[in-house]
């Protein structure tokens, strides 16, 4: 009985995790930076001016913001990683498995 209060103590800490992260990544500024209809470079030069660079979208710390939240959802370690859960067959109910109860998933 403990132990099946422990996994769902477990399984409920690990969605917790998945839905705060997903959520933080929705409301991410790296995704309305990028997707403005003027994101891009825009190159100025000519025979009498200096060339000048303009870049127009996310900045680096919107991008290091996204890549930082991201990263859960790849490293296996924090136990919501989207490979852990999509791409491995459950050793628990023997089908491919996207369930957070499941972790006893084969490394």
């Amino acid at each position: 009985m403990a132990k099946q209060a422990f996994e769902t103590t477990e399984a409920l800490r690990r969605l917790r995790l998945f839905n705060e992260k997903a959520e933080k990544l929705q409301r991410c500024s790296f995704i309305e930076k990028v997707f403005r209809p003027d994101h891009g470079v825009t190159i100025h030069f000519g025979e009498d001016l200096p060339l000048t660079v303009e870049n127009q979208g996310a900045d680096e710390e919107a991008t290091d913001a996204l890549s930082l939240t991201l990263r859960f959802f790849f490293n296996q370690r924090d136990g919501i990683s989207l490979s852990r859960r999509f791409h491995r067959e459950c050793a628990r109910c023997s089908r491919w498995c996207y369930h957070f109860h499941c972790s006893t998933v084969a490394a």
